[in-house]
This record gives structure tokens, C-alpha cells and sequence, in this order.
């Protein structure tokens, strides 16, 4: 059923107005950027109901198995917002590619996707450097130490 708002007017005949949502995202993409292989990490991402009438999010499908949505469905009142969690946990080391379908009630955007990316990686690795190539113990008896820096 569609709101409808009923405006008198200096006339016979009145005003009727739709009362419709209006689904805007805060983000038009998700990108995880490098997430440790089999570690979750979760991003938010702000759905926002910018007109009048209540939005109701029907479906949210997103196509890659790597991916989780929280909540799966919700109603969204006028002017408020709707934090959407998605979680991303890598099975493997690649690139997880993916697009996030959101249904709405919103007759002129009832559906919207926006693409959502991660890599499944081995996390941020040290970076070494040594001032040296090669120690050099030179001769040492056994049962002595000799300690060298580097």
C-alpha cells in the first residue's frame, strides 16, 4: 500500500501527493582492500532514505560466497539511516570481486548495485634490511661463544 497525502485546496478539488522513499547510499562502492586469508573484516555502509515514505529493503544479495550482509531486510524511515554491515573473510590469496544488489520499495531506483572488492592476502609483511651480507665467526672452540651484530 502506497501512502497517500490528501491536500485541501482554495478549489474543488483536492491535492493528492504520493508519499514515496528515495534510497540514496552513502558510498557508491566497498573496497576491503587486503584482508588476512581466513580473517573477517566488516565494513559499514550507509543506506540512506531520503524521501517522505518509509523505504523498505526487501532482498540484499551480494554474489560471492566470501561475503556476509547484516541485516538481510529492514525498514528505513523517512530522513533515517540504515547501517548495513558486510563482512569479508578470504578463503584463499586472489581477488574477491563482487557486486552488492539491494531491492527496495523505491519506485524509481528499485534496485541498486554497487560493486564490492577485497583480496585475500598474507596481511603486511616486515620490510628487513641488513647492513651486511654475511657474518663471519672466523674460528671458535668448542664450547665457547663468540656473538656478532648486525
Amino acid at each position: 500500500m502506497i501512502p497517500l497525502l490528501i491536500l485541501a485546496c482554495g478549489g474543488n478539488e483536492p491535492t493528492v501527493n504520493r508519499i514515496l522513499p528515495n534510497m540514496a547510499l552513502a558510498s557508491s562502492s566497498v573496497d576491503f582492500g587486503e584482508v588476512l586469508v581466513g580473517e573477517t573484516v566488516t565494513e559499514n555502509l550507509q543506506i540512506i532514505n531520503a524521501g517522505p515514505g518509509q523505504l523498505k529493503i526487501t532482498e540484499l544479495e551480494i554474489g560471492d560466497g566470501s561475503y556476509d550482509i547484516t541485516p538481510g531486510s529492514a525498514d528505513v524511515d523517512a530522513g533515517e539511516i540504515l547501517d548495513l554491515l558486510i563482512e569479508f573473510t578470504p578463503p584463499d590469496f586472489g581477488d574477491y570481486a563482487s557486486s552488492l544488489t539491494i531491492s527496495s520499495n523505491d519506485e524509481e531506483s528499485p534496485e541498486l548495485s554497487i560493486p564490492v572488492t577485497g583480496t585475500g592476502g598474507d596481511g603486511p609483511q616486515p620490510d628487513l634490511v641488513s647492513d651486511t651480507l654475511a657474518l663471519d665467526f672466523g674460528d671458535v672452540e668448542i664450547g665457547e661463544e663468540k656473538v656478532l651484530y648486525f
